[in-house]
């Protein structure tokens, strides 16, 4: 009888098996972006990728400063290239979608070396799987999203700082820089990752600090943050301003947080690292820790490589995000999301415990993509592929209302329905729907869903006895409705 071979921690795939399953994986992300190509603009997008977009390919590509009343603060380089991609290929929401295919090929490139380099051999395949429904990455992932080109970044650099490969951390953190004001906070991080990761390799190495060295690892960050000054040096000669968006609309998101709400940031933080699923993850991990412990089997150096990069990403992005008052969106953590995925993968053993464990966590995550909290909880709904419907849902309730021949200059809505909808699926309707923050009053019907968190409590109540629902359509758990104010109102 032939004696079964153990598998070896350093062992790897044959090339041509290797570039096989990469292709297969860049393969998946092409599908997703390519099966997405029809659907519109989607929550801080329709500002962010859209009214961006617009701007630069109604007015022209020769003034970067956006118009007042859209300009936040956010570089408005995404949103150039949208619009270039218009003017070369065609304005149309397919363009928008298919622009965005070379930064899902850079996260499936990046994200397969990662995983290669932490996960055991025969692990890569299902760890793959698992980052598949990650349901943040996923819901992002059908979208014209700035964050996919932050997180395509972030991955490369990280990829770069993993396989010794630095040169490929200056283009990779420019295009943080470039595209997000939060760019900035991710190159320092993933600056701090770089560190840690020299540090623990001399200490497994046992060979001395090089300080010299640390120093000229900070060179290579330096371009990027040459690009921030200079962007927000100009913005600031031209505007008056930088960072801090002006408008009333957003002012309440650049405040300082006190205490009180630097605690809710933490728990948001919290909240969100185990929301949609992923808690799953986290109780796989604890499972894991204890069973290992257990066994003496904690002796993965890149386990403790991987924790040691969580805590101390975590520790600096919750130290700086927590003390503004700016919502803190799910997406905003899809790295670290990744990276909890990694380490529970290197708690992996080739037994049968391991892959009972391995199946429960993995339906457990895809689950995330189907949470629906009741209305009054605010949701990610930007984080999940969960959305979806609601795109179908709104096109029914326009054509409903079309039929009923309802002005929508009577109509309000919450953002982001009450944008004008070349802005959001790129067709000029004419429609003229308000703000529902002038107040609920003002307007015959309100058009609400529940994929829109900015109705208050009181505006739910407000909805459900003054009011009466005139039409709804739903389907997995979103639904959008027509209010229609009571006759003796």
């Amino acid at each position: 009888m032939t004696k079964k071979l153990p598998i070896l921690e350093d062992q790897e795939y044959p090339p041509k098996i290797e570039y096989a399953l990469l292709g297969v994986f860049m393969l998946c992300f092409a599908l997703i972006g390519i099966f997405s190509i029809h659907l519109p603009f989607f929550w801080d997008n329709v500002l962010l990728s859209s009214q961006f977009a617009h701007h630069f390919y109604e007015n022209g590509f020769s003034n970067l400063i956006l118009a007042k009343e859209i300009d936040c603060g956010h570089p408005p380089f995404f949103g150039y290239y949208i619009a270039l991609a218009w003017k070369l290929f065609g304005y149309s929401l397919t363009t928008a979608h298919l622009a965005m295919l070379p930064f899902l090929w850079l996260i499936a490139y990046s994200l397969f070396y990662i995983v290669k380099y932490f996960v055991k051999q025969s692990f890569i395949v299902f760890c793959l799987t698992m980052i598949l429904v990650e349901p943040s990455l996923m819901g992002q992932a059908t979208m014209v999203s700035n964050d996919v080109v932050l997180t395509a970044a972030f991955l490369w650099g990280w990829y770069a700082i993993l396989y010794n490969k630095k040169h490929w951390i200056i283009p990779a953190t420019l295009l943080m820089t470039a595209v997000n004001i939060r760019g900035a906070l991710m190159v320092f991080i993933l600056f701090a990752i770089g560190q840690v990761h020299y540090l623990w390799q001399n200490k497994q190495a046992n060979k001395a600090i090089d300080f010299k060295l640390m120093f000229t690892f900070l060179l290579y960050f330096l371009p990027s943050f040459g690009l921030f000054l200079a962007w927000n040096g100009f913005h600031y000669s031209q505007t008056g301003w930088a960072l801090a968006g002006q408008s009333a609309e957003w002012a309440e998101h650049y405040e300082k947080a006190n205490l009180k709400q630097m605690v809710w940031n933490g728990a948001v933080i919290g909240k969100n690292m185990l929301d949609f699923g992923r808690v799953f993850v986290w109780l796989g991990i604890v499972i894991l820790l204890f069973f290992n412990y257990k066994l003496k089997l904690l002796s993965s150096t890149k386990l403790i490589a991987l924790l040691l990069t969580l805590c101390t990403s975590t520790l600096i992005f919750t130290l700086v995000v927590i003390g503004g008052t700016n919502p803190i969106g799910h997406r905003y953590l899809i790295v670290f999301y990744l990276m909890a995925i990694l380490i529970f993968f290197t708690l992996l053993k080739d037994n049968k415990f391991s892959k009972i464990v391995l199946g429960l966590v993995t339906v457990g995550l895809l689950s995330g993509n189907f949470w629906v909290y009741p209305d009054h909880i605010a949701q990610g709904w930007d984080s999940t592929l969960g959305h979806i419907p609601y795109f179908k849902l709104r096109e029914k309730m326009y054509e409903y209302i079309a039929s009923e021949n309802i002005p929508t200059n009577q109509i309000g809505a919450g953002f982001t329905m009450y944008k004008a909808s070349k802005y959001i699926d790129l067709q000029d309707r004419n429609d003229a729907i308000g703000n529902k923050n002038d107040g609920l009053d003002k307007y015959q019907y309100i058009f609400y869903s529940n994929v829109i968190n900015n109705f208050s409590d009181e505006e739910l109540k407000d909805l459900d006895l003054k009011w009466d629902l005139k039409k709804e359509f739903s389907q997995s758990g979103v639904s959008v409705k027509l209010f229609e104010r009571q006759a003796d109102r």
